[in-house]
């Protein structure tokens, strides 16, 4: 590690123990202490010079958990100054976390009860909702406030409002989704040799099901969407070791943060691997970009319908508050197995998204129910009649 600070003025930058050695609750070494007047005026100045001579108007801010309160007030009142609309990201962990905490002070945050709850913790060992499976510590209720913006004012509640909630499913530690979703539905993958990185990346017809299931889950929840690169392709990280020296050569990489080669680095060429999934992920993006009652709803105006199966989320989202000209019917069928016929209100709705298509155009209209197929949704809508 050869930053300078850490041989010139250790003290007046690091937290250090009585013996002046260097901390690391955060496990990733030498942990920064804000609190100290230089680190805290070497960070602030540094995104103050960012916002004023390059005009960057946003930050996420890594491993937020080591930065004390004091700081992260600062740092949202000069920056604000600067550029009242800059947004501000903390991945809320490092020596606390404290999702809740960055809310209460302004910031958004990575929502890893998202991530968790809709994939899972490992994909060895636990499975989200995308395959099947809800947290057993989650009541109905519980589901609903996630996909509400895991609101405060709700089970396992995190934020204050949906705009501070970052949602995502692949960040860059750990498995991307497409291997988390290879190695659940295929755990022989988890060890397998693969010759190249394109053979890898093909997805099979019931992965390909999960991955755009997912994508779904993801950009119909509240708050802000978050995606990784090379995740609308279903990228995979094979174990490049262009020195020869790495025994686990051609497995998938579950924590390639040490990695400048092959493994890490992002073919464009493995689009045309998995189009289908891409193409569903630009539609997604274009119908979010064209729907702001799919972003930033009132939590009243999300309204969910029961059913007898508890993996079978159907909800309809009203659209007057953000502006929306279209109210919106969403169900999500997270049953591996059995599809489920919803029941729509009177009118025609128009079918925006289904298990293959998506987009801001009209597939078709439909009336009166709809059949959601096994590990997939459906998003419809319909114009809104004005009060005027």
């Amino acid at each position: 590690d050869l930053n300078p600070l850490k041989y010139t003025a250790k003290d007046h930058y690091f937290r250090l123990d009585e013996k002046g050695n260097f901390l690391n609750d955060s496990w990733t070494g030498n942990d920064i202490n804000t609190r100290a007047r230089h680190s805290r005026e070497l960070i602030v100045e540094s995104i103050k010079y960012w916002m004023e001579e390059f005009h960057i108007d946003g930050f996420r801010f890594d491993l937020a958990g080591l930065i004390d309160w004091e700081t992260v007030d600062l740092i949202k009142q000069e920056a604000k100054d600067i550029n009242p609309n800059v947004v501000l990201i903390a991945e809320p962990w490092g020596q606390n976390y404290t999702p809740d905490g960055y809310s209460n002070h302004g910031w958004a945050a990575w929502n890893d009860r998202i991530r968790n709850g809709f994939k899972g913790h490992n994909p060895k060992e636990s499975k989200g909702l995308i395959f099947g499976n809800w947290d057993p510590s989650y009541t109905r209720y519980g589901v609903e406030n996630l996909i509400r913006g895991t609101l405060q004012s709700g089970e396992h509640g995190l934020f204050q409002h949906s705009g501070h909630s970052v949602n995502y499913l692949e960040s860059h530690d750990g498995n991307t989704l497409g291997d988390y979703i290879r190695i659940v539905l295929n755990p022989e993958k988890a060890d397998k040799v693969f010759e190249d990185a394109t053979q890898a990346t093909s997805l099979s017809k019931n992965e390909f099901r999960v991955a755009s299931f997912a994508a779904l889950s993801l950009f119909v929840t509240q708050g802000i969407t978050m995606i990784h690169a090379g995740q609308e392709w279903a990228r995979t990280k094979i174990i490049s070791d262009p020195l020869g020296i790495d025994p686990n050569k051609g497995k998938i990489d579950h924590d390639s943060y040490n990695k400048d080669d092959e493994t890490n680095w992002l073919n464009f060429n493995e689009i045309q691997v998995n189009n289908s999934l891409f193409e569903y992920y630009k539609g997604l993006i274009d119908l979010r970009l064209q729907s702001p009652a799919l972003r930033k709803a009132t939590p009243d105006e999300i309204n969910f319908k029961v059913y007898d199966d508890p993996l079978h989320i159907t909800f309809s989202i009203d659209g007057k508050s953000s502006g929306d000209m279209y109210d919106y019917f969403v169900s999500l069928n997270a049953n591996t197995e059995q599809e489920h016929e919803i029941t729509l209100p009177d009118t025609y709705w128009e079918i925006v998204v289904d298990n293959k298509k998506a987009g801001s155009k009209t597939i078709k209209s439909v009336q009166k129910s709809y059949t959601v197929a096994p590990s997939s949704g459906v998003v419809l809508r319909k114009l809104r009649v004005s009060n005027a």
